[in-house]
C-alpha cells in the first residue's frame, strides 16, 4: 500500500474504502468536523479529488487529514497493518518528495557535491565495530548539549543495544556526517521527566524503555548534522519510524538546554510541541503523536505534490 499511495486524493480513496465509507458518508463526517471549512464540498467534488482532476488546497488537506485522524482514532489514518518495509518505502516517497529526483546534494562540507545515494542511514548496533563510535558520540553530545544532561558513555552504550532504541548513523564514504540518536520511554517514564521527578541519565534500559507493543513516548536527545541535506535523510528516517509505528508511540518529548536547542526542536517538529520549565538550565518538550504529524510539512514528506488544478 505504501507504494501506491502517492497524491492526497489516493488517501481519501483509500481511507473512504478501508473504513467502508460511500462518498455521501465521508462527505457527510468531513462537514460534521468543520461545518465552515466543508461547506459544499458534494460527492462531485470528492470524485475529482479521487480521480486526481484536482485537489484540496493545502490548509484543507490539514483539515481533512485531522477529520481522518479524528474518525479512524489514529495518528496517521494511511497504513493500517503490519508492514517490515513501511519504513523504507516511507524514506523513498518522502526522499523524492523533499529532495527531488536530482542525484545530487550541496553539503555544507569541503566535499562539495556528493550523490545521496552514496549516503547511508545505518543502525548503530548493526554496523561493524559500533562500540568504536561510542566515545565519539558521547563526546559530540557533550560538546553540543554543554553537558546539561550529564549522560555516560554507558548510558550510550546500554540504550544503543536496546531493540526498541533508534540510533541513527548517516554515513559518507566511511565517515560519519550525522547523527539522530533517540529511545522509547515507558509513559510512565517520560511523565516524570516532564515534570522533573526523574533525570534523563536515572533511565536504565532494563527498567525504563519500552518494549515493542507496549504504549511509549519516544525521547530524541542527540541530533547533528553536517548539512542541511544530511539533517533531511536522517528526519525522513525518524518520521517513517513514527508513523510505522504508531501503535505504540503516543507522544513524542524532549530536553534542550540553550537557545539553539529550543530552535532546533522547533525546526524538527515544525513548533508543535509544548515547552515547560524542568530546572533554570533545562526545558522539556513535548506533543501527542496525532498532533505532531497532522501539520502540513508532514502531509508534504509523504504525498507527492500534485500538478491537477487546486479546488
Amino acid at each position: 500500500m505504501a507504494q501506491t499511495i502517492v497524491e492526497f486524493g489516493d488517501l481519501i480513496k483509500s481511507f473512504r474504502e478501508r473504513y467502508e465509507l460511500t462518498q455521501e458518508k465521508f462527505t457527510q463526517i468531513i462537514y460534521d468536523f468543520d461545518s465552515a471549512e466543508f461547506d459544499g464540498v458534494d460527492t462531485v467534488t470528492l470524485s475529482r479529488w479521487e480521480r486526481l482532476q484536482s485537489r484540496p488546497s493545502k490548509a484543507r488537506q490539514l483539515k481533512l487529514f485531522k477529520a481522518m485522524q479524528s474518525h479512524a482514532k489514529c495518528a496517521f489514518p494511511l497504513w493500517f497493518d503490519e508492514d517490515t518495509e513501511l519504513e523504507n518505502n516511507l524514506c523513498h516517497i518522502g526522499t523524492q518528495n523533499l529532495i527531488g529526483r536530482s542525484s545530487y546534494l550541496v553539503f555544507d562540507i569541503p566535499q562539495g557535491m556528493m550523490k545521496h545515494e552514496h549516503v547511508t542511514i545505518n543502525q548503530l548496533r548493526d554496523m561493524e565495530n559500533y562500540e568504536d563510535f561510542i566515545p565519539f558520540l558521547h563526546a559530540l553530545h557533550k560538546d553540543h548539549t554543554e553537558d546539561a544532561l550529564a549522560l555516560t558513555p554507558e548510558h550510550f552504550r546500554e540504550w544503543a543495544l536496546h531493540p526498541t532504541s533508534l540510533f541513527l548513523m548517516a554515513v559518507f564514504y566511511n565517515q560519519v556526517c550525522g547523527v539522530l540518536l533517540l529511545i522509547r520511554l515507558k509513559v510512565e517514564v517520560a511523565e516524570a521527566l516532564k515534570k522533573g521527578w526523574m533525570h534523563l541519565n536515572e533511565v536504565k534500559a532494563t527498567e525504563h524503555l519500552a518494549d515493542f507493543g507496549e504504549k511509549a513516548v519516544v525521547w530524541p536527545f542527540m541530533f547533528f548534522g553536517y548539512s542541511m541535506s544530511t539533517g533531511s535523510l536522517l528526519l525522513l528516517r525518524y518520521y517513517a519510524h513514527l508513523i510505522a509505528n504508531q501503535n505504540d508511540i503516543v507522544g513524542v518529548g524532549a530536553f534542550t538546554a540553550h537557545e539553539g536547542g529550543r530552535k532546533l526542536v522547533e525546526r524538527l517538529y515544525f513548533k508543535t510541541l509544548d515547552v515547560d520549565t524542568v530546572n533554570e538550565n533545562l526545558n522539556v518538550h513535548y506533543a501527542p503523536l496525532d498532533e505532531m504529524l497532522a501539520t502540513k510539512e508532514v502531509l508534504e514528506m509523504v504525498f507527492k505534490k500534485s500538478s491537477c488544478e487546486e479546488e
